[in-house]
């Protein structure tokens, strides 16, 4: 079994990775895996967040029957809210039956592997090892970055945080800071990725908030004295990524943040999808949308000359989709789709006792309400890996009392 964990975990750690050639960014190896732990294990151990992961699944079933959408990308949909509770069971037995803790040394190796691959696509073969991928879209286009092992820089970059989330999850704080550092560097020299850079600053603006209301002095002066540093070389950072996508984004941004959605297509639609929620909540009193209603809502939002500066020529002419795992619950389930933000939040809770968890928890929020897929393998692994150290915490401080 151990061996079986092992292929199971590379699975997770390269979702992108395309055998099966079924047209789709991830691709469904993991799911495959995780079956087969979870029959080979007599005994499963039911957590409420993983039950609570199991009915949104079963949710998903019933509002299929009034899919407006075609089969295949309704049954699409249906995967989406399979893999977690599926990835999330079979790691959790992992974790729980073989007392599992991925070697650090392997997991430096995994970043590795992703990093080379990048420096090879940015210097050297631009469409390196993209062979083994679905596709590899926007390789230094117009400023972006390279993929490595996914299929567009934004992706990269995303999972990168991930790798982030996990590593904050399993290691100790110097091997972290190591971890987080090494990841910087290749989203912002390799993946190349404003989604990204955003996502980073973002949870560090919650996190510093956080603290400050609890009065955590220390990490409102770490704020305070790398903004104060930033501003003082902002003009050589900016001379560093005036020429990147990166850099025409965040200049557009601090001219006039209302026309960002104007100015960049891609930002506009992921923003219209991680707003989606607002817009149920605002215009339909939180009640549950269903599947194939998004594009249609937008252009009657649209029509009624809402949003006009954030719903866009682009975004009225998208696939049929939200992007995002969180939001796209919400919004297709309305308040029903609490269940899974509610889930997440079980899954960690006992870890707030460390400041730097709470991070992890917020990152990982903010990744899963953007253009993350709740088929990306890491999502259950990551659930799976906070919900069992949570239970070690637990057991520790029962045993201490």
């Amino acid at each position: 079994m151990k061996l079986i964990a092992y292929i199971f975990i590379f699975f997770c750690f390269f979702p992108y990775l395309d055998f099966f050639n079924l047209g789709t960014d991830t691709q469904p190896t993991a799911m495959i895996m995780s079956t087969i732990i979870i029959f080979a294990y007599e005994k499963q151990k039911l957590n409420l967040p993983i039950i609570l992961l199991w009915v949104l699944f079963i949710i998903s079933l019933l509002f299929a029957l009034g899919s407006t959408l075609d089969s295949f990308t309704t049954m699409k949909i249906i995967m989406n809210y399979l893999s977690p509770p599926l990835i999330a069971m079979a790691a959790y037995s992992i974790y729980r039956n073989q007392d599992f803790k991925l070697n650090f040394g392997i997991f430096c190796s995994i970043l590795g592997i992703y990093f080379i691959v990048g420096v090879i696509q940015a210097y050297f073969i631009s469409d390196f090892m993209t062979l083994f991928l679905n596709e590899g879209r926007g390789i230094m286009v117009g400023g972006r970055g390279v993929v490595s092992l996914t299929t567009e820089p934004s992706f990269y970059g995303s999972i990168c945080l991930f790798f982030m989330v996990f590593s904050i999850l399993n290691y100790d704080t110097k091997r972290n800071i190591y971890v987080a550092l090494f990841l910087l560097f290749q989203v912002v020299f390799l993946a190349k990725s404003a989604t990204t850079i955003a996502l980073i600053g973002g949870s560090v603006l919650v996190f510093g908030t956080i603290q400050l209301m609890r009065f955590k002095l220390k990490y409102v002066l770490a704020l305070f004295l790398f903004l104060s540093v930033s501003g003082i070389f902002h003009k050589q950072i900016f001379g560093v990524i005036e020429d990147t996508r990166i850099g025409a984004i965040t200049t557009n941004f601090m001219e006039n943040p209302l026309l960002i959605a104007q100015v960049d297509g891609s930002v506009a639609t992921r923003l219209c999808s991680t707003v989606a929620p607002y817009f149920v909540i605002r215009h339909k009193c939180f009640k549950p949308m269903g599947y194939g209603r998004f594009l249609p809502f937008l252009k009657e939002l649209n029509g009624q000359g809402k949003y006009k500066k954030l719903i866009t020529k682009v975004t009225l002419t998208q696939r049929q989709r939200i992007l995002g795992s969180i939001n796209m619950a919400l919004f297709q389930f309305g308040f029903i789709g609490l269940i899974l933000p509610i889930a997440i939040f079980l899954a960690f809770r006992r870890l707030f006792r460390r400041d730097i968890n709470l991070y992890a928890f917020i990152l990982f929020i903010l990744i899963l309400f953007t253009q993350i897929q709740l088929t990306h393998a890491m999502t259950g692994l990551i659930f799976a890996t906070a919900l069992f150290k949570s239970k070690l915490m637990e057991k520790q401080s029962k045993a201490i009392a």
